[in-house]
């Protein structure tokens, strides 16, 4: 009779396990780390929070606030701070360029606080981000082709000004305050700049807001933005808003095909309605 025999433990599951212990245990924190929301942000005090955004958007940094106050508003879903964050979230991205995002941005605030004291700053606000948006461009030079022009953008802002006057008609007169295209310009080989893109986007948000004046919405100030290329916070050097092009290299300016459309318009304005 074959004695019996005593099972061995197999030693190579206890010997894993103990090496897996060996190499979680020291570096347990650092694998939590792997998973930890690495959101600076996260756990802050809400008045730090509101402080620290307002702080990037002083100084231009309009992605850097827009992030800051959007953890805040996942944070603190209500209350005063909350409200003051969803505005500056959609002036933030209005001045960085996203325009179809301050658009869902300001609707969104619309639905949520219909009788907010602020309502009105953001039908104000719509109406700039309308303005700003791009149309469609024209195929040749000063021919504004009615067929090819889209004009929704621009109605929208005139319809967003004319519920301000309609529905709160003691507000100050309004001054559109920047207004204009990036477009990548080069100059051609005869020696200038035909930006017809811009010419197309100025004379359509001018016509939509000649419509707005008359509806009786009080318009005081117009800006083309702007006069002279500069950096801009949404492209750099990249594109240029300027109805002057200026050589970075060496400064030298020269106007644009839509400065001379500009000058001829203020001059044509000036012999019809005179000042």
């Amino acid at each position: 009779m074959t004695p019996r025999q005593t099972p061995r433990p197999a030693l190579r599951p206890v010997l894993l396990l103990l090496l897996a212990a060996v190499l979680v245990l020291p570096g347990c924190s650092t694998i939590k780390g792997l998973f930890k929301d690495q959101d600076a942000n996260e756990g802050v005090p809400v008045s730090e929070l509101y402080d620290k955004g307002h702080d990037q958007m002083v100084h231009g940094n309009w992605t850097s606030a827009i992030t800051v106050f959007k953890r805040l508003v996942a944070q603190y879903p209500y209350g005063p701070y909350t409200e003051q964050a969803l505005m500056e979230i959609a002036y933030a991205q209005f001045k960085s360029g996203r325009n179809e995002e301050a658009i869902s941005s300001i609707d969104r605030f619309l639905r949520t606080y219909p009788t907010h004291r602020n309502v009105p700053y953001f039908y104000y606000l719509r109406g700039l981000v309308n303005s700003d948006r791009n149309t469609v461009f024209l195929q040749k030079v000063w021919s504004l082709d009615a067929s090819r022009r889209d004009l929704s953008t621009p109605m929208q802002a005139y319809n967003d000004f004319r519920i301000v006057t309609e529905r709160y008609p003691n507000l100050p007169p309004i001054h559109i305050t920047e207004n204009g295209s990036a477009e990548p310009d080069v100059v051609s080989p005869d020696g200038r700049v035909h930006d017809t893109d811009r010419v197309a986007y100025l004379n359509d948000h001018l016509h939509a807001l000649a419509a707005a004046i008359r509806a009786g919405v009080d318009v005081r100030g117009y800006y083309v933005w702007s006069l002279l290329d500069n950096f801009e916070w949404a492209f750099g050097y990249e594109r240029r808003f300027g109805i002057v092009r200026v050589d970075y290299d060496t400064l030298e300016r020269l106007p644009k095909d839509s400065y001379f459309w500009y000058q001829r318009l203020i001059a044509h304005h000036r012999a019809r309605h005179g000042g």
